[in-house]
């Protein structure tokens, strides 16, 4: 529920026009809590990962974000 308040809030925001504003607390809000997640799956990764579901999910997303590079390099002036 906190969350969609802030989304609406953040949506109010935009629709007045601080849009800096807007985009810089959402970074601010985004980057703590993607640093805590990052910090806390680095160390866990082997025994997350022994779980069928989200070595399924881990393994579909790496493939997916390997595709995507390999994609735009593909396509990248620096490739030639």
């Amino acid at each position: 529920m906190a969350y969609s308040i802030a989304i609406m809030h953040e949506l109010m925001r935009l629709a007045k026009g601080l849009i800096l504003q807007s985009i810089l607390i959402e970074i601010l809000a985004k980057l703590p809590g993607t640093l805590l997640v990052a910090l806390v799956f680095a160390p866990t990764k082997p025994q997350l990962l022994t779980f069928a579901f989200l070595r399924i999910i881990y393994t579909t997303i790496t493939r997916w974000l390997q595709w995507g590079i390999k994609k735009s390099l593909k396509r990248s002036p620096i490739a030639e």
